[in-house]
C-alpha cells in the first residue's frame, strides 16, 4: 500500500501539477541524485534538512545541459504543491532552489528550513527542469524527479522543564504538610 501511495506520489510530483499538457513524453532518466531528510524524523518547530547528493556513476555531463532544481513539497500525493525558495520559504509558485547547475562539479546541495508541522506525513521531490525554462513543461524536464518520504510529527515536549515544575510542585507540597503537621505534633495533638 505505502509504495502504492509513492507510485501515486510520484506521478502527481512528476506532473508538477499538470506539465505535461496531455502529451504523451518520451520517458526521461532517472534523475542523477538521492535526497535523504536530516533528520530521518522531524519535529514541527524544529530545523529540517534535505541533502540532495549526487550519484556520480550515472552522471553524463555532455548529454544535459545547465539545470535549474526544484525542490517540490506535498502532503497529500494529490493535493497542493510548494516549492523551496533560496530563502527557504515554501511557496505556492514554481521557484528554483538553485540556478544553472550542471553535472560536471555538481556537489552536494542541502536545504534548511524550520518545519511548521503540524503532524503528518509529506514528500519531498527533486525536480530538475532546463535552465530558466518553465517547470510546468514537461518538455523543459532533463531528469525523471527524485522523492523521498518524511514523518513530520508534533513538538516534543521539553521535559527539562515538566520535571522542574514537578520537582517544585512537589517540594511545595512537602514544605506545607510539614508547616500544617508541626504545630500538631509540639502540642500533643
Amino acid at each position: 500500500m505505502a509504495e502504492r501511495r509513492l507510485r501515486v506520489m510520484l506521478l502527481v510530483i512528476g506532473l508538477f501539477a499538470g506539465g505535461a499538457h496531455g502529451r504523451s513524453e518520451a520517458v526521461l532518466a532517472r534523475g542523477p541524485v538521492d535526497i535523504r531528510p536530516a533528520p530521518a524524523v522531524w519535529h514541527e518547530g524544529q530545523a529540517a534538512r534535505i541533502y540532495v547528493e549526487p550519484r556520480t556513476s550515472e552522471m553524463d555531463a555532455a548529454a544535459v545541459g545547465p539545470f535549474d532544481l526544484y525542490l517540490v513539497r506535498t502532503v497529500d500525493p494529490l493535493g497542493k504543491l510548494l516549492y523551496l525558495s533560496p530563502a527557504a520559504i515554501w511557496s505556492p509558485s514554481p521557484t528554483p532552489y538553485r540556478t544553472g547547475l550542471s553535472l560536471p562539479g555538481l556537489g552536494p546541495v542541502v536545504a534548511e528550513w524550520t518545519e511548521w508541522g503540524p503532524r503528518r506525513r509529506i514528500w519531498i521531490a527533486a525536480g530538475f527542469v532546463r535552465a530558466a525554462a518553465d517547470p510546468l513543461d514537461r518538455r523543459n524536464w532533463v531528469f525523471e524527479p527524485v522523492s523521498v518520504e518524511v514523518q513530520v510529527y508534533a513538538r516534543p515536549i521539553d521535559t527539562r522543564h515538566a520535571t522542574l515544575v514537578l520537582i517544585g510542585l512537589g517540594l511545595a507540597t512537602r514544605l506545607a504538610l510539614v508547616l500544617v503537621l508541626a504545630p500538631a505534633r509540639i502540642h500533643g495533638r
